[in-house]
C-alpha cells in the first residue's frame, strides 16, 4: 500500500514528512550508500521511489502527459535531496537536477538510519 494518495498527496504532503519517508526508501539496506537520482539501468533510484511512494507506475516515456507527470515527480524528489543535503544527511555527487546524478549517502546519515526509529528521527532533524 502507498503511503501517499498519487501525486496530490504528495504534493499535499509536509515536505519534512516525505523527505524522511523518502530517504527510507531510498537507503534502507540492501540498497546501498550511492543511488541514482532516477531510473537507469543500475537499479531504481531516488525518483523510482518517490513514484513507488504515490503508488504510481514509474513509466519513461516522451508522450507530453508522461513527461509532465515524470517532471512533477523530479521536481519532488529534487526537493527532498536539497532537504538531505541541509541537514547533512546525504548529498548529490554532481550538481544540478540531471537524472544522472548519484545521491550519496552521508556518515550522519548512516547514523540516523542505524538508529532506533529513523523515520522519526529524520522527521524532527528536517523540521528544524
Amino acid at each position: 500500500m502507498p503511503d501517499f494518495d498519487g501525486l496530490p498527496g504528495l504534493r499535499s504532503a509536509d515536505t519534512a514528512d516525505l523527505a524522511a519517508r523518502l530517504l527510507l526508501r531510498t537507503f534502507t539496506p540492501p540498497t546501498g550508500t550511492v543511488q541514482r537520482l532516477a531510473l537507469d539501468s543500475t537499479g531504481p533510484g531516488v525518483l523510482a521511489e518517490m513514484f513507488a511512494l504515490a503508488g504510481v507506475e514509474f513509466k519513461v516515456g516522451i508522450r507530453a502527459e508522461r513527461k509532465a507527470l515524470n517532471n512533477a515527480f523530479l521536481q519532488l524528489s529534487v526537493e527532498c535531496v536539497l532537504v538531505w543535503e541541509r541537514h547533512g544527511i546525504a548529498a548529490r555527487l554532481a550538481g544540478g537536477t540531471d537524472p544522472r546524478s548519484d545521491v550519496l549517502l552521508l556518515r550522519a546519515g548512516e547514523g540516523l538510519l542505524a538508529g532506533s526509529d529513523p523515520y522519526v528521527t529524520a522527521r524532527r532533524r528536517f523540521m528544524s
